[in-house]
């Protein structure tokens, strides 16, 4: 199995803009009265993983490291694959054209 480049970049776009959102999203205080959105960008951006993970009963708490970093390696992840899909898909089909 070769390495995809595509997903390499793909993942490599994604895990910063991850990574980001959840160290400023845990620097800012809670606030919203009786309302408190606090680590919705993180679920927003680790939604692929997230939200199955939510409707499974398994609530990542994002304030947990070891939370955190499940979802964002498990959607990296993902980007890679989406990416191998897309170039492998690519090559077979320049092949047979």
């Amino acid at each position: 199995m070769r390495i995809s480049i595509v997903g390499l970049i793909l993942a490599g776009l994604y895990l910063p803009a991850a990574v980001w959102m959840v160290v400023v999203e845990r620097g800012q205080p809670a606030v919203g009265g009786w309302i408190s959105l606090r680590y919705i960008g993180s679920f927003m951006i680790t939604f692929p993983i997230a939200a199955p993970a939510e409707w499974l009963g398994l609530q990542l708490n994002f304030a947990k490291n070891f939370d955190a970093a499940i979802a964002v390696v498990g959607c990296t992840a993902l980007f890679y694959g989406i990416g191998w899909v897309v170039q492998t898909g690519y090559l077979l089909l320049r092949d047979r054209f």
